[in-house]
């Protein structure tokens, strides 16, 4: 079913950060693989953290429902709004200070992200349809879902 969301086209932009996020244990780790900025790092500890096999686990036995709701949401907001938001990281330069240890500080350029959104023309008829189908798929997600938590709860007895 992990195909599902996948199939009908969606992106789910912040789970995908969190579970890149999940059984890093580590501020230096985060901090070198994704240079993330403060707060997200901080974010993302106080949601993925080092997360315990139990939490890994139920977390893992919940994400195509999660996934399913978000998208929901996200279709939901697509046919109130009459538009879809495209959002991209844009980098750019800035003149920053940079240290080296025979140098001390010195002006350098660096470079920064923003997050540019762009309004993205929707078929509202196509997004109907999807939400249909997300919708009828729910309460079979959540029955899998709940009986992979009650096998994650076994297996990993708190």
């Amino acid at each position: 079913m992990r195909g599902f969301v996948a199939q009908i086209g969606l992106r789910i932009h912040s789970f995908i950060l969190v579970s890149k996020l999940v059984g890093l244990c580590g501020r230096r780790t985060l901090l070198k693989t994704y240079k993330l900025s403060a707060i997200a790092v901080g974010v993302g500890l106080a949601l993925a953290g080092c997360a315990t096999p139990l939490e890994q686990c139920l977390s893992n036995a919940q994400r195509d429902y999660q996934d399913v709701l978000a998208a929901i949401t996200a279709t939901e907001t697509n046919i109130d709004r009459g538009y879809a938001v495209h959002r991209q990281s844009v980098p750019y330069t800035y003149q920053g200070v940079c240290y080296h240890v025979d140098v001390g500080n010195y002006s350098c350029p660096q470079t920064g992200y923003r997050t540019q959104e762009t309004p993205v023309a929707i078929d509202i008829n196509a997004e109907k349809i999807k939400l249909r189908t997300l919708r009828r798929s729910v309460s079979a997600l959540q029955r899998s879902a709940e009986g992979a938590s009650r096998q994650c709860r076994a297996t990993y007895p708190e």
